[in-house]
């Protein structure tokens, strides 16, 4: 069952990187339209994710609230940020009462209650999984559901998409580290899937290759690990307005 994949994590306080910065790079198979993500966790709940290109000063900012007992987001928020000032675009968050997500964007108000008890999501970037991950008690077969934003008809909506399920490989070297190699692949991927690697050390997510892009401006998605630091929240804020300014 994949409501039980949760029993494969285990939350334990001191693994979780706070007020670390993890730096990627992500573009098509090919190189072309390269950018960049940096992944922060904020405090011992809220990591950000800061998206931008080179030279466009602009950037989007996607703060989550991770839930540690089921290992899910459990509120999001998006950001659109350019000439120095950030516009909220809009907001997901669990609501217990109606057992369900409650989404405003724009103009749009709607309460979800057909999310899967485990997913994540592809377009924050595996963000959600990556975090998941660095509480995983050994490196066997995983499975998750997919929810995303989806279009039809000019409309958003956001739901399940579809089950992904990450069967491990073995130990594999990437940039000179040892990693756990998994497979993924899947309807939740329209089974256009790939590879998928996470650090022997510290399960920390080195990187992904993924035939299906998560947006229309890529044709594939090559997600690479470039390095990570620590930052305080003041030098991560500054840190983020020098993309926009």
């Amino acid at each position: 069952m994949v409501a039980a994949q949760n029993s494969q994590l285990e939350f334990v306080e001191e693994k979780w990187p706070l007020h670390t910065v993890i730096h990627y790079s992500k573009a098509n198979w090919d190189g072309s339209n390269k950018g960049y993500v940096s992944v922060y966790f904020k405090d011992k709940q809220w990591m950000e994710s800061l998206k931008w290109h080179e030279g466009q000063k602009q950037a989007t900012v996607v703060p989550a609230k991770i839930d540690h007992t089921t290992f899910n987001v459990s509120h999001f928020k998006n950001f659109r940020c350019q000439e120095g000032q950030c516009r909220q675009l809009g907001e997901m968050f669990w609501n217990e009462a109606i057992g369900g997500f409650v989404l405003q964007l724009g103009e749009l108000n709607d309460t979800i209650t057909n999310i899967p008890s485990y997913w994540h999501s592809y377009d924050f970037d595996f963000g959600s999984l990556m975090a998941a991950f660095l509480f995983k008690k050994a490196p066997d077969t995983h499975q998750f559901h997919r929810a995303d934003f989806q279009e039809q008809g000019g409309n958003f909506s956001f739901g399940p998409i579809g089950l992904i399920e990450m069967t491990y490989v073995g130990k594999n070297q990437v940039q000179g580290v040892d990693c756990h190699l998994y497979s993924i692949n899947g309807p939740g991927l329209h089974d256009r899937g790939g590879k998928i690697w996470f650090d022997v050390k510290n399960m920390l997510m080195r990187g992904f290759k993924i035939e299906l892009p998560d947006e229309s401006s890529y044709n594939n998605v090559d997600f690479q690990y470039l390095g990570q630091e620590q930052m305080n929240p003041t030098e991560w804020e500054e840190f983020k307005q020098q993309k926009w300014n």
